[in-house]
C-alpha cells in the first residue's frame, strides 16, 4: 500500500458535513478518496442522517464504513455532463451544473476546491504530492 505525504488537515468535520450535505442535496455524482490508498472510488449518496457531527454513518460513502471525515483525502465531481439534443444527436458538454455546484459551495464558506480541466476536487489534506 502506498503511504500518502499528508502535510496539513485543510477540512475540518463541519466543513465537510455541509459539503456533503450539499452535494446529496443537489444529487451530485462525485468520487471520494481515502487516505488510506488515496485512490478514487464512487461515492454513493447517503441520507443527511447519515452525516453525523464527526463521520459518515454506515453504509458510508462507498458501501463501507462508517468513514471518520478525517479519513477524507478529496473528492471529485465531473466538471461537464455530456447531453444529448434528442432531436439532433448532437453531444455537448454542459458545464452548468458544475457552475451551480460551484457557486453554491462559496456560500459554504472558504473551501479547498480546485477546478481542473475534466474535474472540480474539494481536498481535505495539503500533500507533498503532486
Amino acid at each position: 500500500m502506498r503511504q500518502l505525504d499528508l502535510t496539513g488537515r485543510l477540512m475540518n468535520n463541519t466543513k465537510w458535513r455541509e459539503l456533503l450535505s450539499l452535494t446529496m442535496q443537489m444529487g451530485v455524482q462525485f468520487e471520494v478518496a481515502f487516505t488510506r490508498d488515496g485512490q478514487f472510488h464512487r461515492a454513493g449518496l447517503v441520507s443527511a442522517d447519515a452525516l453525523g457531527p464527526t463521520a459518515v454513518a454506515d453504509p458510508g460513502l462507498n458501501g463501507g464504513g462508517p468513514h471518520e471525515y478525517d479519513e477524507i483525502l478529496a473528492i471529485r465531481v465531473q466538471r461537464y455532463i455530456k447531453n444529448r439534443n434528442s432531436l439532433t444527436g448532437v453531444s455537448v458538454l454542459d458545464e452548468g451544473r458544475s457552475i451551480q455546484y460551484l457557486g453554491k459551495l462559496s456560500a459554504i464558506g472558504a473551501l479547498p476546491v480546485e477546478v481542473c480541466d475534466e474535474h472540480i476536487y474539494v481536498r481535505g489534506y495539503a500533500t507533498a504530492e503532486p
